[in-house]
């Protein structure tokens, strides 16, 4: 389903320009389409590492592509019934805890698993949905659930002040399995307690950290910046100029407004210094995977070597630099 979304956005793009090109990314689109129409029917929730709130929110921004691209109404149905699934993964109550929080996301409709990212994410996708559904269908749910996000943003970047860096995620304690060998990406139970203990306690077992739950595979840029996409989508469509500034403070702080003084994107920003890419040498523009821990921290950490994983040049987190900057308002 992933891939229906540039197809069909490049079949318009491409039609008057190159009508066999176009023509040939409509039916790959389309093709796409069914095909993982069908897959979901059979695998459920299992299609998408976020569960049934991803699987959703690409469906919903594919179909309205699609919509755009051929005018088919079926395809704008198909996106309303993706759309009106987001609301239901999400925290409307405050939970009954020490220091209440709502307006974040589970991975399904029973509220069983938090979302959480690490390395690459698409924590952008729920938001981007509503804010391209609610053009064309304005429900009021579609807009309440954007304004319960913003809220939860506006609550948790308080604890990273003066930076504002995005907090990765809330975590629950009681959901690590001791007999599992290891948590998310390959860190060990015991790894992943003290890392979730290390957060701020928002309760007897939840924990808000600004850096995901990680072992070997670290660095925030790609979450931080795709958590700003959805900010950014969702300041849009509320007018707000308060989530416009905490999506500009995320780009600020990959050019330098860190506590590094430091840019992570070579050749552009403050003191930005040499990142690791094998073969290529420093490459203007790139990008590195971003700002760390050291251990089971939960503070930022930057070394000075030039190395993998935190100083590797990835793709990634440029794509998702280049998304917001292709979506950002000179005003609101």
């Amino acid at each position: 389903m992933m891939c229906v979304a540039p197809e069909a956005l490049a079949a318009r793009v491409f039609k008057d320009f190159d009508p066999a090109f176009a023509y040939a990314n409509l039916n790959a689109a389309e093709e796409d389409y069914a095909w993982a129409m069908e897959d979901m029917e059979k695998a459920g929730d299992r299609m998408s590492r976020f569960g049934e709130l991803g699987m959703a929110a690409q469906a919903c921004i594919s179909s309205i592509e699609l919509y755009y691209t051929t005018g088919k109404e079926e395809y704008l149905a198909n996106a309303e019934k993706f759309a009106d699934m987001i609301p239901l993964c999400q925290e409307t109550e405050y939970p009954d805890w020490d220091t209440p929080i709502r307006g974040f996301f589970y991975t399904g409709k029973n509220h069983k698993d938090m979302v959480h990212s690490i390395h690459g994410s698409s924590e952008h996708a729920p938001m981007v949905a509503l804010s391209m559904i609610y053009k064309l269908k304005p429900k009021a749910e579609y807009r309440k659930c954007m304004q319960l996000y913003g809220e939860y943003i506006k609550t948790i970047v308080k604890y990273s002040a003066p930076y504002e860096m995005l907090p990765a995620s809330i975590y629950d304690l009681s959901a690590l399995d001791p007999n599992a060998p290891v948590w998310e990406m390959g860190c060990p139970y015991e790894h992943a307690k003290v890392q979730i203990q290390n957060g701020i306690q928002l309760s007897k077992d939840h924990y808000l950290r600004f850096f995901p739950v990680w072992y070997s595979f670290r660095g925030n840029a790609g979450v931080t910046l795709t958590q700003a996409r959805a900010i950014l989508a969702c300041a849009k469509v509320l007018k707000d100029k308060r989530l416009l500034e905490i999506a500009t403070h995320t780009l600020e702080w990959h050019v330098g407004r860190n506590p590094f003084n430091q840019s992570l994107i070579w050749g552009e920003g403050y003191n930005f210094t040499p990142q690791y890419s094998a073969m290529s040498g420093d490459i203007v523009g790139s990008f590195s995977v971003g700002v760390e821990t050291q251990f089971d921290e939960d503070i930022p950490y930057y070394p000075h070597a030039a190395c993998y994983n935190d100083k590797e040049v990835w793709v990634f987190p440029a794509l998702r630099w280049l998304d917001i900057m292709g979506e950002y308002p000179c005003e609101l």
